[in-house]
């Protein structure tokens, strides 16, 4: 077992005793203060309910937005989804403290248009804007720079944004950052758990443009919590005197939306400051093209002769890549750091002059997490509780609800994060659950934990076509901690999936004599139509190995495709609730003769079902002589199969081969289909699913000549 490189005296203490005796000295020491400055926090004077307004989910926000979120005014923005037609609607320039709430989260969807506007405080005024969901991508054009821009003119001025996320990211049109800090910012700007993924320049621009020995832009930039996931060039950028980033979840596992490649940056500390910490936060980057670094440290980009120190502090680093897991950019650049913990199989080197303490490798180590950290904001948080004082001690219980992992007609998987045992060797997690609108909640088992991370429990006996909600507990002896409420529901029975391939690109349509819902995969250009019969029509398109995916009851009574007019092809493949189908099938004409039963989970990568075949036109059926699949195994938490296969066909007319990696929920998670043709074949394909430690997944093989007659054989595979 690998030791930390400062040992402790007797090598008896657990991790967890270690890491709670350092986080709370790290709060008074070597860190200076992790709360912000003492900044005025009173409310606008003036409060305005757009619900009383006239105000309804699915209007459109922005007419609203321009009469009543003006200067010295609290705005309230009932919960629920929006249209954003003007993004401009949503600029402020504030000589007075000025809000705009969400009552539970808001979704304001501006489409697929590019998005440049201006949150601006004056003076000492308090801008804040909170629970707020920006949808859309951001489609920026040539010469165009995409972004939020946010700033304090006065060093007296604060601008805060609590839970605002812009997930949906950038295309590659052109650069475009999340959140900007221009270089007037010369007060405070600070980030709330806030969520930022897919942006082509930076996810947070927090380094002010300032140049030579201008005072202007040496504001502050403080982020605490959130997730900050792809972004390029860094997921967080900071710099300037007292910057921090603390309790932040920072990700980098694929590129940007249209492109190929870049340097991807975790945190990125770029401007000279005295002061600057990254504390209690969770950095992972895997092998993808671009990645660069965990946390990256530079010398000041402009020749303003600041005195420069940055401090890291029990953070979790998972690095992949063969540069340092923290880097810098001379290695004499004044940092240090405490209680680091280090995983992955790359390069686990600290950079710069020191000293690192008590910094845990390997099996010595905690893992980061890859979820969305939340903190205790200031004033009202979304969770509705409260913190006066902004702090973000880690000795106080934490735990938050995650989106469900799985939901069936019947069945749902909920899932927490216990995200700070509050000083506790282990705590006891479960959840409660009930139908939404009544008053009593039912309780699963608890669970004894002895570290932070997700946990999960399955609850059955559910009404099919209910809506639940549900929220995550944890307690300890010194007290308890519950989780927002996150809803699902049981009304989707069905899922469907349009899938397309290499060069291959569809126009299609199809009819539901039920309701149906766009999934995690279908965009701003497939609409669904309620046709006012109890029937819903979809038009959609999509191509280039990408597909579109929806959930729906009843069936679907029919479906068309035809080529895209852009693509070579029109080839595409039809997947109801993780079966390959015909349109036939999906439609009910025929019954599907594809067999889909697994074998029991295992860890036994060889074990099979028995081979089916299915003979549609004349001819013999193609055989399947080889199917091996292996499984490479630790360190890491993902899966990573290979599949060698080779397949004959004695009449000579092969025609293509499809493996599919199927999940325990019997979802389709990765596939590869292979073109082919005369009497044999053979080939490799290669799958990797990201963080599915100890799960079970079916892959299955299935090989069809130009007849249409197909044999299949099913493998199963344990991470």
């Amino acid at each position: 077992m690998l030791q930390p490189d400062k040992q402790n005296t007797d090598g008896k203490e657990s991790l967890m005793q270690r890491r709670s005796v350092l986080k709370l000295a790290g709060a008074t020491v070597g860190l200076g203060a992790l709360s912000a400055a003492p900044i005025a926090q009173a409310r606008p004077d003036n409060v305005i309910d757009l619900g009383n307004e006239g105000l309804q989910p699915g209007d459109d926000l922005s007419p609203y937005l321009d009469e009543y979120w003006q200067s010295g005014n609290e705005v309230h923005i009932p919960g629920g989804e929006y249209e954003l037609s003007d993004v401009d609607s949503l600029e402020i320039d504030a000589d007075e403290d000025s809000w705009l709430i969400g009552d539970g989260d808001v979704i304001a969807d501006h489409g697929d248009v590019h998005v440049l506007f201006n949150i601006t405080s004056n003076g000492d005024a308090h801008v804040r804007m909170q629970n707020i969901t920006l949808k859309g991508i951001d489609s920026t054009e040539d010469g165009d720079i995409g972004k939020v821009r946010v700033w304090a003119e006065d060093e007296e001025g604060l601008v805060e944004l609590i839970n605002f996320n812009r997930p949906d990211g950038a295309d590659g049109g052109s650069r475009a950052s999340g959140f900007f800090m221009p270089k007037p910012h010369a007060g405070v700007g600070r980030f709330i758990n806030c969520h930022v993924e897919g942006f082509t320049d930076n996810g947070l621009y927090g380094t002010p443009f300032a140049g030579g020995d201008s005072d202007d832009g040496m504001g502050t930039v403080e982020v605490y919590g959130g997730l900050y996931k792809n972004n390029d060039v860094n997921n967080i950028r900071v710099g300037c005197d007292d910057s921090k980033v603390i309790s932040a979840a920072v990700v980098f596992d694929d590129v940007p939306y249209g492109q190929e490649t870049g340097s991807h940056k975790g945190i990125r500390v770029r401007q000279g400051g005295a002061n600057q910490v990254i504390h209690d936060c969770d950095i992972t980057v895997y092998d993808e093209p671009g990645a660069a670094a965990g946390i990256k440290i530079d010398d000041s980009r402009f020749e303003n002769g600041l005195d420069s120190d940055v401090t890291v502090t029990d953070t979790r680093i998972y690095n992949e890549i063969d540069a340092g897991a923290v880097q810098t950019s001379d290695e004499d650049f004044p940092i240090s750091g405490e209680n680091i913990h280090l995983t992955g199989p790359g390069d686990l080197d600290l950079q710069g002059s020191g000293p690192y303490s008590d910094v845990y490798r390997g099996s010595e180590a905690d893992s980061p997490t890859e979820q969305k950290r939340w903190v205790d904001g200031w004033g009202d948080a979304p969770d509705g509780s409260t913190s006066d004082s902004g702090s973000t001690d880690s000795s106080t219980l934490a735990v938050s609800t995650m989106e469900p992992s799985s939901v069936g007609s019947t069945t749902a998987t909920l899932t927490g994060s216990l995200d700070s045992l509050g000083g506790a060797t282990g705590a006891s997690v479960y959840f409660e659950h009930r139908a939404t609108g009544t008053d009593d909640w039912r309780s699963t088992s608890p669970e004894t934990v002895e570290e932070t991370g997700t946990f999960e429990a399955t609850v059955d006996l559910l009404e099919s076509g209910t809506e639940y909600e549900y929220r995550a507990i944890a307690e300890t002896v010194d007290g308890n901690a519950t989780g927002s409420a996150v809803s699902f529901n049981t009304s989707y029975n069905h899922y469907l999936e349009v899938q397309t391939f290499d060069n291959s690109g569809i126009v299609y349509d199809f009819t539901v004599d039920g309701s149906v819902v766009k999934a995690d995969h279908a965009g701003n250009n497939d609409t669904i139509t309620d046709n006012g019969d109890g029937t819903y029509s979809v038009e959609g398109e999509t191509g280039n190995g990408f597909y579109d995916d929806y959930y729906f009851n009843g069936q679907v009574t029919a479906f068309s495709a035809e080529t895209h007019p852009e693509a070579d092809n029109g080839d595409y493949e039809l997947r109801l609730d993780g079966d390959v189908v015909t349109v036939d099938e999906l439609t009910g004409q025929s019954d599907s003769t594809d067999s889909t039963d697994s074998t029991d989970d295992t860890t036994d990568s060889t074990d099979s079902t028995d081979e089916t075949s299915d003979s549609t036109g004349s001819g013999t059926n193609p055989t399947i002589s080889t199917f091996d699949v292996s499984e490479a195994g630790s360190p890491n938490p993902h899966l990573d199969v290979t599949s060698v296969w080779e397949v004959a066909d004695a009449d000579g007319d092969l025609s293509w081969v499809l493996v599919q990696v199927v999940n325990s929920s019997g979802l389709v998670v990765d596939a590869a289909k292979t073109s082919i043709s005369g009497d044999s074949a053979a080939d490799v394909n290669y799958f990797k699913v990201k963080n599915v430690d100890g799960q079970s997944f079916s892959v299955k093989l299935t090989v069809s000549d130009a007849a249409g007659n197909t044999t299949t054989v099913t493998k199963s595979v344990s991470e």
